[in-house]
Formats: C-alpha cells, sequence, structure tokens
C-alpha cells in the first residue's frame, strides 16, 4: 500500500503537482511526500505548473489576508463609531479637547492663542472646537501664512480664509521661509499660524491642559 502510494506520489509529481496538492490527494503526510519525491526529475513543463500554483496560491493567501484585514478594520471602526455616538457632548469636554490639541501643536504664550499647523483637517478641528468652547470676539483672530518662494501668496491666503472663515483682512504679512528651490512640494499649502489675542483666554487654555493633566 505504502509503495503503491509512493509510485503514485512520484507520477503526480512529474505531472508537476505541489508536495501540498499530492500530501492531499493521497492523504499522507507532507514530510512523507517530499521524502518519496526529491528525486523526481521534473520537465520544464512540470515546473512551470508548480512555479504557478505557488503563485496563485500566494495571491490567494494576499487575497485572503486583504479581506481579513478588512473585516479587523470595519469591525474596529464600528466599535469607534458606536463609541462616539454614545458620547455626550458638553462645552467643557470641547475646552479638553481643544486644550489638548494646543498643548501638542500650540504656542505657549502668557498674552495670547498661537496655533500653527500645515494639515488644514487640523486647524479646521481646532478652530471648530475653540470657538464652540470658549466665548470669542472673532475681530480679533490674526493668520500669518508661513510660505516658501515658490508658493502664489494670494491663491493660499483665499485657500486658509475658505479653512479658517477667517477673512483676508485679519491676515498679517507673510513669513517667507528660505527654500532653495531644488526641493518643491506641489500639494503643501504652507503652515498657518492662528493667533487670538487675548491673555484671559490664554490664561483659562493653559489651566485647562494643565488641571487635565494632574487629573489623569
Amino acid at each position: 500500500m505504502k509503495l503503491k502510494k509512493k509510485i503514485q506520489a512520484q507520477t503526480l509529481r512529474r505531472s508537476g503537482f505541489s508536495i501540498t496538492e499530492i500530501s492531499n490527494k493521497l492523504d499522507v503526510s507532507k514530510s512523507s511526500v517530499s521524502l518519496w519525491v526529491r528525486n523526481v526529475n521534473l520537465s520544464k513543463a512540470a515546473k512551470s505548473r508548480i512555479a504557478g500554483r505557488a503563485l496563485s496560491g500566494r495571491a490567494k493567501a494576499v487575497e485572503t489576508n486583504k479581506f481579513k484585514s478588512q473585516k479587523i478594520k470595519e469591525a474596529i471602526y464600528n466599535k469607534v463609531f458606536d463609541e462616539f455616538n454614545n458620547l455626550h457632548y458638553s462645552k467643557t469636554l470641547e475646552k479638553i479637547f481643544c486644550a489638548l490639541l494646543y498643548w501638542c501643536e500650540g504656542e505657549k504664550s502668557a498674552n495670547s492663542i498661537r496655533f500653527a499647523n500645515s494639515d488644514p483637517k487640523l486647524v479646521k478641528i481646532f478652530l471648530r472646537l475653540f470657538r464652540s468652547a470658549f466665548d470669542l470676539d472673532e475681530s480679533k483672530f490674526r493668520v500669518c501664512l508661513h510660505l516658501h518662494n515658490y508658493h502664489n501668496e494670494k491663491d493660499l491666503k483665499f485657500f486658509w480664509s475658505n479653512i479658517t472663515t477667517i477673512p483676508v483682512s485679519q491676515f498679517i504679512k507673510v513669513y517667507k521661509k528660505k527654500n532653495t528651490g531644488l526641493t518643491i512640494k506641489k500639494d503643501y499649502p504652507g503652515c498657518a499660524s492662528i493667533r487670538y489675542n487675548d491673555f484671559m483666554v490664554a490664561i483659562e487654555m493653559e489651566k485647562v491642559y494643565s488641571i487635565f493633566a494632574n487629573k489623569i
């Protein structure tokens, strides 16, 4: 019986069957198949079939892993989405979120708020929280753009005005950053420094993140 399977295994191998295929087909272990067929000479066609099966197997494995990864991502997204749906927002909570963002990205000053970033989405989120959590005077906002020589100043003032909803008339002189001209980032919109001059708001912001830090 064992000899018969060995001969069958060698015949299948010459036809271009993989070790796994032979093992499954004959219901024997891979180690036994590997031992039986190790001296079998393979034709070009057989080698081609084995190589093709290997590539196909890898492609299926990649697709399977991709599917599993997508399912995991969807499960995590749904979990986080549900958590946010059950979150009860308040002015205090928004103030904490705003202060934490400022703690990470803001320029600490005793007299004013200065938040600088090149990510339009992050700037927009900070301003939404800032405006919602604090009682502000919109006329106190100023924006200083940090741009390279290759940037179009007029276009970017208009761009950042739309992002921040702060009128261009409240933009101050642009700060020109040094650039050799050898590297140009096509999608880089420069950096926007949002400034709000009010020492009482600045003090409150500092107190929020310092007290929060001590509570954790």
